[in-house]
């Protein structure tokens, strides 16, 4: 994946943000968006009020696929497949609790067991890539800040838009 890309996965945040920092430059960050695009999953834009209107890189789900190490896997029931990968989705960990705003020292020993060495041996991912639902176990973190997060959102979108139209 090209370097400019990547920098859609840093503005995203949370586990993404942690991915991508060890795949890239910080430098590139600074570059600003690698350019428009005739597609329109690779970009974002932002439309103002006055007209103006913004637009940004965005990962593909290909991208995010790619980043978080995503495979299609069979099975073995008739032609059923599964996603497997070596990270948590950006929903579960969205969803788990642990996606507050800033990157805490669990999440990166979170981040460290998707990475290790899939040589050694890893007591949580046995040296395969792990299905949703145990990625949703691995990461389940606060139910009642999972709630919080989401009633602060909720709180905090309707403040901005009651004061911002």
């Amino acid at each position: 994946m090209q370097q400019k890309r990547l920098r859609a996965a840093l503005l995203r945040g949370g586990y993404l943000w942690r991915v991508a920092l060890s795949a890239m430059y910080f430098d590139v960050v600074l570059d600003g968006p690698s350019g428009l695009s005739s597609r329109k999953d690779e970009m974002f834009s932002v439309l103002l009020p006055d007209g103006k209107r913004y637009v940004d890189d965005e990962l593909t789900e290909m991208e995010t696929y790619t980043l978080l190490g995503t495979y299609v896997c069979r099975t073995g029931l008739g032609n059923q497949v599964a996603l497997k990968s070596w990270c948590p989705s950006l929903s579960n960990f969205t969803k788990s609790g642990l996606d507050y705003g800033r990157w805490s020292n669990f999440n990166e020993s979170l981040y460290n067991v998707s990475c290790s060495d899939t040589k050694s041996q890893n007591p949580i991912l046995k040296q395969q890539p792990c299905p949703s639902n145990q990625w949703r176990n691995i990461c389940r973190g606060s139910r009642d800040l999972a709630r919080g997060l989401h009633h602060l959102e909720k709180v905090s979108l309707s403040l901005i838009r009651q004061y911002c139209n």
